[in-house]
């Protein structure tokens, strides 16, 4: 009927539905043409499928080494580094020892 009903890859594709047979006699089945066409189209695959083996050089290899060494760096907990002098309290300032010895930065 000009409409494109079912597009199937792997099994039967359904039809229309417009089943085209005279049911009035069982004894002798009379098939009149269906309004629909059923067109298959078959594609041939490849047979003689080879593997390609991209084969890298040294440059892409140094290059994607250095990519992952740096993504995985990313990832790696940072250290908290140990400050010896945390716990130090620094000196109370009593005087200002800056004017008691006259010494002005200019």
């Amino acid at each position: 009927m000009g409409r494109l009903m079912d597009v199937s890859f792997f099994v039967d594709a359904q039809d229309c539905g417009m089943d085209m047979t005279s049911g009035a006699e069982q004894e002798t089945v009379i098939e009149k043409k269906s309004c629909c066409d059923s067109e298959v189209i078959l594609l041939e695959g490849q047979d003689d499928v080879a593997s390609a083996h991209n084969d890298f050089d040294i440059g892409q290899l140094q290059f994607a080494i250095a990519y992952v060494y740096s993504y995985f760096g990313l990832f790696e907990p940072h250290t908290a580094q140990r400050i010896p002098y945390e716990h130090y309290s620094p000196p109370l300032i009593v005087r200002d020892i800056q004017l008691l010895d006259d010494v002005f930065l200019i």
